[in-house]
C-alpha cells in the first residue's frame, strides 16, 4: 500500500521516523507508532499534495514562496521524489499552511460587512477583514464589480468559516462538507436602494430587479447560487470545490488548522 515503489526507491525509511518527520511539517497529527496505516498514508498524500498544489509554505512561523513540486504523485505511496522534498522540507524547517487570505471592506467599492458579520477567531484578523480562499479571490473581485455595475450592494454575514464554530442563524441546516469551510463561500443580502433582498425575499420571489440581474450575471460566470441549491440557501454565491474530492479534504484540513493554530493570514488587494 504506502510503501508500493510508483516510480525509483527511496533510501530506508523507518515508519516511525516518517511518522515524525511528517508530523514536523504539519500534515501527521496522531501518534508515531510506526505502523504504516490510513492515517499515515493520508498524511502523506497530504504532503503530496501540498507540494504539487500550493505556493507557500510556512518557515520560522511566516509565508514562505515556493514552486510547485508538480511531478510528485499524490497517491500517498513513498517515492524518491517524496522522500527528497520531505527531506529539504525538514532540513528547511518548513510547515504546511493553508491559502487563506485577508481583504479589506475598504478595499471593495460594492460590498460591506453587515450588522450580524461574523469575524473569524483569529486575532490575526480584524472585524474589518473579510477572509477567504486565495483560489476564490476572483469570487469576490467578480461579485463586486457585478454589484456595481447593478448598483446594489453586498452585505456580508460570513465567508470563510470554523468548524468549532457553532453556527447561529442559519437558513437551512449547514452541510457538513459546506463551501465555506474551505473559503469558497460568502452568505450575504443584496441591498438594491432601500430594499434588503434576504432569504425571505427570496422565497417569498419578492427580489429586486437588481438583485435578479445580479444573479444571473454571475451564474454566467459559472458561480453557483444557493438558490439553485435543494435545500434553497439564499443569498449565498460559491465557487465550487467538489466536496467529493482530495483537493476538498486536503484544503480543508489545511485552512482549519491554518485558523486553529494562529496561522499568519496575508492581506490582499483586489
Amino acid at each position: 500500500m504506502g510503501w508500493k515503489n510508483t516510480r525509483k526507491s527511496p533510501p530506508k525509511y523507518l515508519v516511525k521516523d516518517l511518522q515524525e518527520d511528517l508530523k514536523s511539517v504539519g500534515v501527521f497529527i496522531s501518534t508515531a507508532n510506526g505502523v504504516f496505516g490510513p492515517k499515515t498514508e493520508k498524511a502523506l498524500k497530504l504532503f503530496q499534495w501540498v507540494c504539487a498544489k500550493m505556493t507557500h509554505c510556512l518557515k520560522d512561523k511566516k509565508h514562505y514562496s515556493r514552486v510547485k513540486t508538480t511531478k510528485i504523485l499524490i497517491d500517498g505511496s513513498l517515492n524518491l521524489d517524496t522522500y527528497n522534498e520531505l527531506t529539504q522540507w525538514i532540513k528547511d524547517k518548513k510547515e504546511v499552511t493553508g491559502d487563506l487570505i485577508r481583504i479589506s471592506f475598504s478595499d471593495l467599492s460594492n460590498i460591506e460587512a453587515s450588522p450580524n458579520f461574523k469575524k473569524i477567531s483569529s486575532a490575526k484578523v480584524f472585524k474589518s477583514e473579510l477572509v477567504i480562499s486565495k483560489s476564490a479571490k476572483k469570487l469576490i473581485s467578480d461579485i463586486n464589480n457585478k454589484a456595481k455595475n447593478e448598483s446594489v450592494t453586498i452585505k456580508v454575514n460570513q465567508a470563510f468559516r470554523e468548524k468549532s464554530v457553532k453556527l447561529t442563524g442559519a437558513v437551512v441546516t449547514p452541510a457538513k462538507k459546506s463551501q465555506h469551510l474551505v473559503g469558497h463561500a460568502i452568505d450575504c443580502n443584496i441591498v438594491d436602494g432601500d430594499n434588503w433582498n434576504n432569504s425571505t425575499s427570496f422565497k417569498n420571489k419578492k427580489e429586486t430587479e437588481g438583485a435578479k440581474k445580479l444573479i444571473t450575471a454571475l451564474k454566467k460566470q459559472d458561480y453557483r447560487w444557493g438558490g439553485d441549491f435543494t435545500p434553497i440557501d439564499s443569498p449565498d454565491f460559491d465557487l465550487k470545490l467538489d466536496h467529493t474530492t482530495f483537493s476538498y479534504e486536503a484544503k480543508f484540513f489545511l485552512n482549519q488548522r491554518m485558523i486553529s493554530l494562529n496561522h499568519e493570514i496575508r492581506k490582499e488587494k483586489i
